[in-house]
């Protein structure tokens, strides 16, 4: 599972909404956070992500801060909780993701007081936390001055310093991309102003969450001042597999398979059906019950037509004497196959062009009705 977190610095134009799209595209990411939108309340343009259409938004009252959380379709979510900040500062998403559920956080910090935020925060998620805890975001703020700035802090940030160490030691959050990197100096955010770069944005994660973290990689700069922050997560569930199973209509035109069917259905409802259980969870079940019968009647049905398909290629005379002869009889011994076995026909013909090349065109002649 793929994580961005990027400091946009405003989205109203649209030749930065334009640009964010354009990443999005290259990031290919499940799940991204975004800070600094500057969305204002109720009046706000809309994000025409195609492959981001599951969208929150945490806004403020002026054009100014504001957070969003994006989720790609690919993903299968279940929302539960959506908490957002009356000021924009953070929103916290409380879902189910792949059957894992987990309690996102996506927060853009003050630039004073940040340990005040954080523990504000922090405090916040303590009561509504659920499953597996990911925060995102900027907290404007270096973890370690000696390494994350490129300019030298005095004292007073040395203090933040340790502060937010302690905090998040209270909590059992690490900095993910600090314990992967633990002698680069590498930084997210460029101040023209004062001509410095500095590391103050984060992917914190609980120690039970470390060992499923494969990369956590800073990107490079584009149209914002700040890089954004790629988390890669290894997760049970895979998206790209196989399509899921569909019920294959064929089954339904085979009488053996239809009253099998029905009387599996039948002695379903008959055995399970009481007052004890809920309905909602009965018609839940059947349906794996009815799957598993028509997946076996599938493949009984497939092992069916490969076997005619086989008796019918052996029974083929390819051994006749004129290639016309041979022609006819493939022809023949294919017409033979009955109307209602088309899909052994569509079968047969993929199986003849792969084995007799040279003897499929002329063959197609025969058996193609002509036009």
């Amino acid at each position: 599972m793929k994580i961005v977190s990027y400091n946009v610095k405003g989205l109203n134009l649209p030749v930065k909404r334009h640009s964010l799209y354009k990443d999005l595209r290259t990031y290919d990411a499940d799940i991204v956070c975004l800070q600094e939108t500057h969305f204002r309340r109720l009046d706000y343009p809309k994000l025409y992500t195609p492959h981001y259409r599951t969208q929150f938004h945490s806004t403020y009252r002026a054009k100014s801060r504001g957070v969003t959380i994006l989720i790609h379709n690919r993903i299968t979510m279940q929302t539960h909780r959506i908490i957002t900040d009356p000021r924009g500062r953070y929103i916290i998403l409380i879902c189910t993701i792949n059957g894992r559920v987990y309690t996102i956080v996506a927060a853009y910090a003050p630039n004073n007081s940040q340990t005040q935020f954080l523990t504000h925060l922090l405090n916040k998620l303590t009561d509504v936390l659920s499953g597996d805890l990911i925060v995102c975001g900027d907290l404007n703020l270096c973890m370690d001055p000696t390494k994350d700035c490129s300019v030298p802090t005095g004292i007073h940030a040395g203090r933040q310093f340790s502060k937010l160490h302690s905090l998040l030691g209270q909590h059992h959050l690490y900095d993910t991309w600090r314990l992967l990197h633990p002698t680069e100096r590498d930084y997210t955010f460029r101040s023209g102003v004062h001509n410095s770069y500095s590391r103050i944005d984060y992917c914190l994660l609980p120690s039970n969450l470390l060992s499923r973290v494969t990369t956590c990689d800073i990107l490079l700069f584009t149209w914002s001042d700040h890089a954004p922050l790629l988390l890669d997560l290894q997760d049970e569930f895979h998206s790209h597999v196989r399509p899921p199973w569909r019920f294959s209509e064929h089954i339904l035109k085979h009488e053996p398979a239809s009253l099998a069917i029905h009387e599996a259905l039948t002695n379903y409802f008959k055995e399970n059906a009481s007052a004890e259980v809920n309905p909602f969870v009965i018609w839940q079940a059947h349906k794996a019950v009815i799957r598993g019968v028509c997946i076996q009647w599938g493949a009984r049905l497939s092992h069916l037509n490969a076997k005619d398909a086989l008796s019918a290629s052996s029974a083929f005379p390819l051994v006749c004497g004129g290639r016309a002869e041979r022609v006819l009889a493939l022809g023949s011994a294919f017409g033979r196959v009955p109307a209602d076995r088309w899909p052994l026909r569509c079968g047969l013909t993929s199986w003849m062009s792969a084995r007799h090349p040279e003897q499929w065109p002329p063959l197609l002649g025969v058996i193609a009705p002509p036009r």
